[in-house]
């Protein structure tokens, strides 16, 4: 309240949840380019931006709704806002449960929108209107994990989303992608 923030419902419940696993406050905030504030709402939440804190890869392992994705999310933004990167790229499988994009009508762009979408969403949210910008600047990049072959990702905060989808060959492709002053966030359901 002093810093002129607001204080929701949502966050005295986080901080109780903090309290009762045997810890004084929850870790720092990540801010956004936006001016937004994202907290980590559980330990296991915090541990995670920790652990993005001090690591170049992190696995992400969780049920669906956990916060995996979009805590990355805003991460990259915020890493991006400290000049930490130089961009964002958001990759997933583009196959998943054994659909055929091939016969979706459009482009390309057109027919993988859907399947990065939730990612697309959750920058959207941390970011706010400056993330379309940042898009077609090509400082937030969208990638199908199967075009990620023979890339070299240096300067970059990379989210491999839904990584359960992909197969051990994508996985072995994908980690290997990782450049300097680079980090990799990869994301997926048990």
């Amino acid at each position: 309240l002093k810093a002129g923030e607001s204080v929701t419902l949502a966050e005295v419940d986080a901080e109780i949840r903090f309290t009762e696993a045997g810890r004084d406050a929850s870790p720092g905030a990540i801010r956004t380019s936006s001016g937004r504030v994202t907290r980590p709402r559980t330990p296991a939440q915090g541990a995670y931006l920790q652990m993005m804190r001090d690591n170049p890869l992190i696995f992400g392992i969780g049920p669906a709704g956990t916060g995996k994705t979009y805590l990355a999310a805003a991460f990259a933004a915020h890493m991006l806002q400290e000049r930490r990167v130089e961009r964002i790229i958001l990759s997933r499988p583009a196959i998943e449960a054994g659909e055929r994009p091939g016969f979706l009508p459009g482009d390309l762009n057109e027919k993988i929108d859907p399947y990065l979408r939730p990612l697309l969403d959750a920058l959207f949210d941390v970011l706010g209107d400056k993330a379309a910008r940042l898009r077609e600047q090509g400082v937030v990049e969208v990638a199908p994990l199967a075009f990620m072959r023979g890339r070299t990702l240096r300067h970059a905060f990379v989210i491999l989303d839904e990584a359960q989808n992909a197969t051990s060959a994508q996985m072995k492709m994908a980690l290997t992608r990782l450049g300097d002053e680079s980090q990799m966030v990869v994301t997926g359901d048990p």
